[in-house]
């Protein structure tokens, strides 16, 4: 095995996998969180439009 900077080239290869694949990890942490945050604005748009309607129909009773 050759060995460059006393690193294997094995360990050299992973460790730059390793480097290319710790960024993707925070772009999915990053849309799971997005993913989140649309779930509760979609509740939250929900419940308010819930509320429109039953203000809409209290005003013409």
């Amino acid at each position: 095995m050759e060995l460059f900077n006393r690193k294997s080239l094995q360990q050299i290869r992973q460790e730059k996998e390793q480097a290319q694949n710790d960024p993707l990890l925070d772009v999915y942490e990053a849309i799971a969180s997005i993913g989140e945050e649309m779930d509760e604005l979609k509740a939250e748009n929900a419940a308010l439009r819930a509320e429109v309607e039953a203000l809409k129909g209290g005003v013409g009773k």
